[in-house]
């Protein structure tokens, strides 16, 4: 498909070792941008190109339009974090928030960044000049979002989905008595207070591990997702390479962990908030994803963090 590898290029995928992680962050939201804020037929022309030239300008229209997305995204999470912020109480089980304006082709994105750092059931709600409300939910594995939705069904004009996402559609009226009745179905599924969702560590590592050799052997797994998740490793008392810490997009922190010698790169999505107000110490614990590098910032092996805190002791076997 001259499309496909077209696009590939332009996104810095390596087309002849292509794994899903390339086509779930590089490939597939390049696509979907198109459809998101702009015209998914663009996408489809990508596709269906046989000519060289073509899928050239088609993949860089692709390409710009997802830079666009981002920004957009950017700004709608910005606006709901200012707002929850702002509201939001500890022993609040659930999150509703709607703001007139907010483009409803990236509220599923923003539903699972706020889910992410919340770590409380999401719903991000798009209000138009009509007073129609769209809006995208998110929750995590211990809650199920349907059977909510289901105890509030007279509320929307339609709604649909699974346990983990959903969507729907209700007039700006109902949002209230919608923000009010979730939150009692969240709070009887949890029992009364919010439940973060569990961390699942697959194994305690070492830094001196991280080599090339582990990411080949986990690789053998692949394809990851739904189902058959990246394995999370957990190193203890890691200690932050002083200096090292960038934050860009003011969301996401890259620094450098090292222990008994041995440093790694390591980037935190959507991590920059968390980092700053748990004051870190001098050592960390930090939860991860391995991974492969070629950055030319990066080590061979990059620690993809999944959490990270202030060292505790070593949990004894």
């Amino acid at each position: 498909r001259v499309g496909l590898r077209v696009l590939a290029r332009v996104a810095n995928c390596p087309i002849e070792s292509i794994t899903s992680e390339h086509i779930g962050y590089a490939l597939g939201p390049r696509l979907n941008a198109a459809g998101r804020i702009e015209d998914a037929r663009t996408a489809l022309r990508l596709l269906m190109s046989e000519d060289e030239n073509e899928a050239s300008r088609l993949a860089k229209l692709l390409d710009e339009t997802n830079r666009q997305r981002q920004d957009i995204e950017l700004a709608v999470y910005q606006d709901a974090v200012q707002e929850i912020d702002a509201w939001v109480q500890p022993d609040q089980c659930s999150i509703v928030v709607a703001r007139l304006g907010w483009h409803p082709g990236v509220i599923g994105i923003v539903a699972s960044r706020l889910l992410q750092y919340y770590q409380r059931p999401v719903f991000v709600l798009s209000i138009d000049e009509a007073g129609l409300v769209r809006g995208s939910g998110r929750s995590g594995p211990n809650f199920d979002l349907m059977s909510a939705l289901n105890a509030c069904a007279d509320l929307f004009e339609k709604y649909g989905g699974h346990r983990a996402a959903a969507g729907l559609t209700m007039r700006v009226e109902q949002i209230d008595v919608f923000r009010d009745r979730f939150e009692r179905a969240a709070r009887e599924q949890f029992g009364g207070s919010p439940k973060p969702v569990p961390l699942q560590i697959d194994a305690i590592s070492g830094m001196s591990l991280l080599v090339p050799s582990l990411i080949a052997e986990i690789n053998q797994l692949r394809p990851f997702g739904e189902g058959n998740r990246q394995p999370v490793l957990a190193v203890f008392g890691a200690r932050i390479v002083p200096g090292s810490v960038k934050v860009f997009k003011d969301a996401h922190v890259a620094m450098r962990v090292s222990q008994d010698g041995v440093v790694c790169s390591a980037i935190w999505f959507d991590g920059a908030k968390t980092f700053w107000q748990r004051e870190m110490p001098a050592e960390v614990d930090v939860a991860f994803i391995p991974e492969s590098s070629s950055h030319p910032s990066d080590t061979p092996v990059r620690m993809k963090i999944v959490d990270l805190r202030p060292a505790e002791p070593v949990p004894e076997n």
